[in-house]
């Protein structure tokens, strides 16, 4: 059940495609607008069609959230696993909207360095300012490893020019980064991969404001 926005469309595109790939039936696969709050009729097909598992690609919390209350308090509702986006799994919004019922839903979370002291440290002062780690701890170390990137480019360049820049990028080998060790290939991607992660508990049930995350494997 996909969100109508450019990137879960992708998302759902390429699950579509490697699912059915490896032997997987689609009982159900519809799209919906962004901004809905009405999921019931949705969710009665979805039951009819009687799925082993549903796959929410969605860039919101929200929808997340109202889709899931909305799935265990329909007549008839079954059990069974949830999946969704990274960016939807630890929204708060999907939490409040979802309370308890989001424990147990499922999402690929990028992965970033268990190791890196410099990440720690970010972290332990990130949660004394704010009271909780980040939502998404890839986005806060992502962010970091680019301004700390920038910051060496800016070292041996008096100022900033784009073609540069991307050279510079292209040309970086095994950086110990927050992230992981990076380095770039020729389309500016690194070999970060994504860890399966299921929701332990819900946010609006933690004092800390924090979701408990379960590292079941790491995949490349």
């Amino acid at each position: 059940m996909t969100e109508q926005t450019e990137y879960t469309q992708d998302i759902a595109r390429f699950f579509r495609d490697k699912f059915q790939a490896q032997g997987g039936t689609l009982v159900f696969d519809e799209e919906f607008l962004p901004g809905t709050i009405d999921f019931r009729t949705l969710a009665a097909r979805i039951r009819r069609a009687d799925p082993e598992a549903i796959f929410v690609p969605t860039q919101t919390g929200n929808a997340l959230g109202l889709f899931l209350r909305q799935w265990h308090e329909a007549k008839g509702a079954i059990d069974i696993p949830v999946h969704t986006t990274f960016v939807a799994g630890p929204n708060r919004e999907a939490h409040v909207a979802a309370g308890e019922l989001i424990v147990g839903v499922h999402y690929m979370d990028p992965a970033f360095s268990e190791s890196n002291e410099r990440r720690k440290q970010l972290f332990l002062t990130y949660k004394e300012l704010f009271g909780s780690e980040p939502t998404i701890p890839f986005h806060t170390a992502g962010i970091a490893d680019t301004l700390d990137l920038l910051s060496g480019y800016l070292k041996e360049n008096s100022r900033f020019d784009e073609e540069k820049f991307r050279k510079f990028l292209l040309a970086v080998r095994n950086y110990d980064g927050m992230l992981g060790e990076l380095s770039f290939d020729e389309h500016g991607n690194t070999t970060i991969g994504f860890r399966m992660t299921r929701i332990e508990n819900s946010l609006v049930e933690k004092d800390n404001n924090r979701v408990e995350r379960t590292k079941d494997r790491h995949l490349p």
